[in-house]
């Protein structure tokens, strides 16, 4: 994988979420079933919830995909019971249980593009694909292999 001080990003929050320990992941782990993959949790202790500073863009599936920022593992507190409560948006306990009507089991979203659209990782694959849910039609499709593969997929122009 790519060295993540390339991709220049910095926290999406005013107060940003601290890097997660062990037990923070192996909790978040247990309470929806999946093993997050070494990179991407070497992803969330460079950057646990970020903005980039410059247009991240890539492409995949013959089309070029934005990414507008990246979710953080923040404190694990009560996800919202109806669709009218509000989450800490961006947190991806919140994201990940409110999400998962959308999305389906074993997919834990990561970041989102300007439009909504959300990318996820898919534990239904082994190893965990990169998936996208565009959010103009609620439809899903496989983006890369791997989380390896999409970091390095990203460009910086």
């Amino acid at each position: 994988m790519r060295n993540l001080e390339e991709l220049k990003l910095r926290p999406r929050r005013r107060n940003p979420y601290q890097p997660p320990d062990q037990t923070d992941i192996r909790r978040f782990e247990e309470r929806f079933e999946v093993v997050l993959p070494n990179s991407y949790i070497a992803f969330l202790q460079h950057s646990n919830g970020a903005s980039p500073t410059a247009k991240l863009r890539f492409k995949a599936k013959g089309s070029v995909y934005g990414i507008n920022d990246f979710f953080g593992l923040g404190p694990n507190s009560k996800p919202p019971t109806s669709d009218s409560e509000p989450w800490d948006f961006g947190n991806l306990w919140h994201e990940a249980a409110v999400r998962q009507p959308d999305l389906g089991v074993k997919k834990i979203p990561f970041a989102r593009d300007g439009g909504g659209s959300l990318f996820f990782l898919d534990f239904n694959e082994d190893p965990p694909c990169v998936g996208y849910l565009d959010s103009s039609n609620r439809k899903s499709h496989m983006l890369f292999e791997d989380f390896d593969e999409f970091i390095d997929a990203i460009s910086l122009k």
